[in-house]
């Protein structure tokens, strides 16, 4: 399994997010693929992104957040306010700051010297970050300290949570247990025509135990609320999201360890971590759920691979292939 193009610049497979983005249509799943959609970042995607990092990956979490000290950015305005600050050719410190905080802010009614008082203040009151930013060659990301303690209340309740702790922190690796976290792997899936269609797919935690036969997929999310998960799950679709990881499990235990997954018993958990309290839920997820949304999958997947094929992108394969009338797509509730 070649796995040496990163997860996240691999743009030749099909990644679980690509069907997201071609359930809202085939020409914006094109433009994500082309590179021709914005990044999505939301605060709370990166508070998911430092929690699955300070579980799963403590040692690279180290490197890839740092903690301040001194006064960071509240405001996305202040942080493009700091890196327009750096990157600003203007010959003094205060014409940097003015012109840094006439690129952010709204300047209308406001005199010249009002303008250069505040942008002045704005530049001394960030002074630390600002020079922190521009000597931060590794793209290090911050955090406060108020969050680096909010990560620590979720560990130390996934500690505390008996089935949680079984799942994410304890580790009893030998010959016949193997645990793997952010585990990639690259597979196809082959449709009923024959034809393979290259997918990947990142893992948040993958358990197998060969001794008791016994494979644990773990999947951790982030929620508003833990009583209102279900929601969740059905709203952003977690069950497909799972089916296409055990997809990739199943490829992967007959092309590369050459075993028989159906001499193993699956297991499927989703551990949740309430925002704001912390507190950690294990759910599991049934078999009949990934046996339908397989199906489901299957059948985008093909679709997919018949607009590469065709290169047409602007409508679905039904207007293409019909009279041109579309069918309405909505969930019997």
């Amino acid at each position: 399994m070649d796995i040496s193009i990163p997860y996240f610049k691999d743009n030749s497979r099909i990644s679980r997010s690509d069907i997201k983005y071609f359930k809202v249509s085939p020409r914006n799943l094109k433009n994500k693929l082309d590179g021709n959609m914005p990044n999505e970042s939301t605060p709370a995607m990166e508070n998911g992104t430092m929690k699955h990092a300070f579980l799963l990956q403590p040692n690279e979490f180290r490197s890839m957040y740092k903690a301040l000290d001194f006064t960071a950015p509240t405001s996305a305005q202040q942080k493009k306010f700091c890196q327009d600050y750096i990157d600003s050719k203007a010959p003094t410190v205060i014409l940097k700051a003015v012109e840094a905080f006439i690129s952010n802010y709204s300047t209308t009614g406001k005199s010249g010297e009002v303008i250069e008082a505040t942008a002045i203040e704005m530049a001394l009151k960030l002074k630390p970050y600002i020079k922190w930013l521009r000597n931060n060659k590794t793209g290090q990301k911050t955090m406060t300290w108020s969050q680096f303690n909010s990560l620590k209340i979720a560990k130390e309740n996934v500690s505390l949570h008996k089935k949680a702790n079984e799942l994410i922190l304890t580790n009893e690796e030998s010959p016949e247990i193997i645990a793997q976290n952010e585990f990639h792997i690259n597979w196809e899936y082959t449709n009923s025509a024959g034809v393979k269609i290259a997918c990947k797919s990142l893992l948040d935690r993958l358990i197998i135990d060969h001794k008791k036969k016994v494979i644990k997929l773990i999947d951790i999310k982030t929620t508003l609320s833990n009583s209102g998960f279900a929601d969740s799950f059905t709203k952003y679709d977690y069950g497909q999201q799972m089916a296409f990881y055990w997809m990739a499990i199943y490829w992967y235990f007959r092309y590369e360890l050459n075993l028989d997954i159906e001499e193993y018993t699956n297991e499927t958990y989703i551990v949740t971590i309430e925002n704001g309290s912390n507190e950690v839920k294990v759910l599991s997820v049934p078999d009949s759920i990934i046996l339908q949304k397989s199906t489901e999958v299957a059948q985008d997947l093909s679709e997919i691979d018949w607009h590469f094929k065709c290169g047409l992108w602007d409508y679905t394969r039904e207007y293409y292939e019909g009279d041109g009338a579309e069918s309405l797509l909505y969930d019997i509730k």
